[in-house]
């Protein structure tokens, strides 16, 4: 309807908190709210045109558009019976740290808005509609103390590399405490009255989508105190170590140092309470000298689908446990790790010095217990079990495809001795093998040309063993030239000791051809074990495909050291040829140092002129 007149205009004031209050305004009159700042018009009568009579409230910066907007409804899609509610109950169902004044600029200190943040939420409440997820949006969020997290505490960032938080005081990044915590005091050996109890624990905590980087290397990063049933997902956990500092890893007996910086450490106060059923998924840590440890009785805990990098220690286990206190009897049991890589670990990737049933499950390790070096200079273990009950299964090891796959070239590091004028050239080869039979018919490549040995002539120590090649080496390589720099031998020391089941599931390729007492593959020579061999050969020349078992032991609790073999197969293919391939075990010494270094396991395969494939897989049983 067209406004056609103005015939007044009219102004009342007054206090709408006192008296009768807001008084029933005439059409088009204004009414102003002295006490709350509020602005109101008259609707007029019905008569006049007014849906009701009232007065309506006019927008001002003193209005609540939350208390206005009653009547939000979700409408997306083809649904039908939603019910109406407030703009101000729908935005509460998520809050962010910026609520309660955090940054995440980098430059300004947001510990206590974060740490209100959690308070207000998790400890100021116990209304589980009151108790929501805590939003970390894309920041770098600097604390200078630790963040205490309570039960039911759930930070979500943005995801790894977006959400940073960066500690850069002389504290973990975070600390879970009870549920008797209130803020400012928070608790974590006891609660308000008496000894802590179970039902006090953290427990149900979910942290995600977060980075997480600390700038102290005398704290951990994560001090989880008896967590239970809660998740980290998805996280990056980042210190300050570096490859060159392994000097501070191992004690002076060689053990294993129990008071590294770590990234997580589970802690125990009683046999009950204790960590339990925490799950790490799609977790990177980096640069600590411990990735993981725990001295104490935890148990079922998780880690898949994570990558640990850059560490003095991936894991630790059991190092230092008691063994007579209340939550350190036993050690952890049940830690399963599963679909994770491990890389450029400088000692164990995993350590287990007490406890039971730690699971390695599908797991690759790259340059681990090396010191920093390459994957033939193997220093430690990968996994080193040994108090027992432990299983390393379908685990994929870059040490065993780099020392013990031999295939069908003995890559030697050899001298010339002399080239010019020969048929066929002498050369000295700097190791000292058990018989002369040893070296005969063996290959090494120099450039795109491979040698093979035809005769040998043993020597000593300094000078070496002098052996013939062909075909002849030219004149144009010098004297005294490096044939293959490649050849780097160091003590092939276990993946895995201790009293463990061992199963490695991934196949390895092998070159067969017509030959005796040929190489396969190497195999740890200064340790007692027990290897089963699964393997499968067809050859590519004769109707012949032979499925078995070799069973090769080292016992190095005798000296001289011995080595044992027996195998068994089935047979398809020409009767006449059902036992042409055999195989023996030997004790090396690859590195000419007089001590055992490999246990080598050899064919013999007497089919006319054959070649073929053949592909294997190990189990295996080392004494720790």
């Amino acid at each position: 309807m067209a406004v056609v007149q103005i015939s007044k205009i009219q102004h009342r004031r007054g206090k709408e908190n006192e008296g009768t209050g807001l008084p029933q305004l005439a059409s088009a009159e204004i009414g102003w709210a002295i006490d709350t700042q509020k602005l109101y018009i008259g609707n007029g009568a019905v008569s006049e045109g007014a849906p009701y009579v009232g007065n309506t409230q006019i927008l001002t910066e003193h209005s609540d558009l939350f208390a206005l907007s009653e009547g939000y409804e979700y409408k997306s899609g083809n649904v039908t019976d939603t019910a109406a509610r407030s703009l101000q109950s729908k935005l509460d169902e998520n809050v962010s740290v910026l609520d309660f004044g955090a940054k995440g600029d980098g430059v300004n200190d947001d510990t206590a808005s974060i740490q209100s943040a959690i308070d207000q939420i998790y400890l100021n409440t116990t209304d589980p509609q009151e108790i929501v997820e805590i939003s970390i949006p894309a920041g770098v969020y600097i604390i200078s103390d630790r963040l205490e997290i309570p039960p039911k505490c759930r930070l979500i960032g943005e995801g790894i590399g977006k959400t940073i938080i960066r500690q850069t005081g002389a504290s973990f990044i975070l600390r879970t405490v009870n549920a008797d915590s209130t803020p400012g005091n928070y608790l974590t050996v006891q609660g308000t009255v008496g000894d802590v109890t179970d039902q006090l624990a953290p427990k149900d905590i979910l942290i995600k989508d977060i980075t997480f980087e600390t700038t102290n290397s005398n704290y951990q990063a994560f001090m989880l105190n008896f967590c239970k049933d809660s998740v980290f997902d998805n996280i990056e956990i980042i210190g300050t170590w570096t490859t060159g500092n392994t000097g501070i890893l191992a004690d002076t007996n060689g053990d294993p140092e129990t008071n590294l910086q770590c990234a997580v450490e589970f802690v125990a106060f009683s046999n009950s309470v204790t960590c339990s059923n925490i799950t790490f998924s799609d977790v990177r840590v980096s640069n600590f000298a411990l990735g993981a440890k725990s001295k104490y009785d935890i148990e079922n805990i998780r880690f898949r689908d994570s990558s640990f990098k850059e560490l003095g220690y991936a894991m630790l286990w059991g190092q230092g446990t008691i063994g007579n206190l209340s939550g350190e009897r036993r050690g952890p049991t049940n830690v399963i790790v599963e679909n994770s890589v491990f890389e450029n670990i400088a000692r164990e990737a995993i350590y287990q010095e007490n406890g039971f049933g730690l699971l390695s499950y599908s797991n690759r390790f790259t340059k681990v217990g090396n010191m920093g070096g390459g994957e033939s200079s193997n220093v430690t273990s990968v996994l080193n079990l040994k108090s027992g009950g432990g299983i390393s299964n379908n685990d994929y090891f870059d040490r065993r495809k780099t020392l013990s796959d031999l295939s069908n070239i003995l890559t030697l590091q050899t001298k010339i001795q002399a080239v010019a004028g020969n048929s066929n050239a002498t050369i000295i080869v700097n190791k000292s093998p058990n018989d002369a039979e040893e070296f005969i018919g063996r290959q090494f490549q120099n450039g795109s040309t491979i040698y093979t040995i035809v005769s040998y002539t043993p020597g000593t120590t300094a000078t070496g063993d002098t052996v013939v090649v062909t075909p002849a080496l030219t004149a144009t390589i010098n004297s005294g030239i490096i044939l293959s720099t490649s050849y780097n031998f160091s003590d092939y020391i276990p993946e895995v000791v201790g009293p463990t089941k061992v199963e490695h599931c991934h196949a390895v390729k092998a070159n067969l051809e017509t030959a005796s007492d040929r190489p396969l593959l190497k195999l740890p020579g200064n340790i007692t074990g027990t290897y089963e061999i699964d393997y499968t050969y067809t050859s590519s020349v004769h109707n012949a495909t032979f499925t078995g078992t070799i069973t090769a032991t080292l016992n190095a609790d005798v000296s001289p050291i011995t080595a044992e073999c027996s195998f068994d197969y089935s047979f398809s293919g020409a009767v006449a040829d059902r036992e042409k391939l055999s195989f023996g075990a030997a004790v090396g010494d690859y590195n000419n140092a007089s001590v055992a270094d490999a246990l080598e396991i050899n064919y013999t395969n007497i089919l006319d002129n054959d070649t073929g494939i053949m592909y294997y897989t190990i189990r295996s049983f080392i004494k720790s």
